[in-house]
């Protein structure tokens, strides 16, 4: 567990400011599992998260990560500009595209079980910030070659407090 507060200027958690997997040619596992943090988190650009500030995804072949988050909580209110969430601010990947992916089924992200609470705030005075949620800020996924699998699971989250912010601004 983490408390206390944060600030800097990008890429910033309350537990994790930067997740970044690599595939390299095997595949890896990452779960986190029944952490909490109580951070007030504030920073000056993007990728702000109570939780995780980003999930930096670099696969260069088929074979993908799985990353689980199961019964975490964050709680504190979080500040930035762009991407921010109570939980997760932002995701980014390379490779095959710019999301987190996997192919025809396999790895993924999966959040589990999982809750922020507190104030999350998007800088309303600049006008290209953009994704502020009370949950997740951005969150991008894909299935490579195949539509019809999904690489991201959020399942029986919750998220309070209040969102504010310029654009693509949600409750959750």
């Amino acid at each position: 567990s983490s408390s206390g507060s944060l600030s800097g200027g990008n890429t910033l958690g309350g537990f994790i400011g930067n997740l970044t997997t690599s595939d390299g040619g095997s595949a890896h596992t990452i779960d986190l599992s029944n952490n909490q943090t109580s951070m007030a988190v504030t920073g000056e650009t993007t990728n702000i998260g109570g939780f995780i500030g980003l999930l930096n995804n670099t696969f260069a072949s088929a074979v993908h990560s799985t990353i689980s988050f199961d019964s975490n909580s964050a709680s504190g209110d979080v500040i930035g500009n762009g991407n921010v969430g109570g939980f997760l601010g932002g995701s980014n990947g390379s490779g095959a595209g710019t999301t987190i992916q996997h192919a025809q089924g396999t790895g993924g992200l999966t959040i589990t079980n999982s809750s922020s609470s507190g104030d999350v705030t998007g800088n309303i005075q600049n006008d290209n910030a953009s994704n502020a949620g009370g949950f997740v800020g951005y969150l991008s996924c894909k299935s490579e070659n195949d539509a019809q699998f999904a690489a991201c699971s959020l399942r029986q989250n919750t998220a309070s407090g209040n969102v504010q912010g310029y654009r693509y601004v949600g409750g959750f």
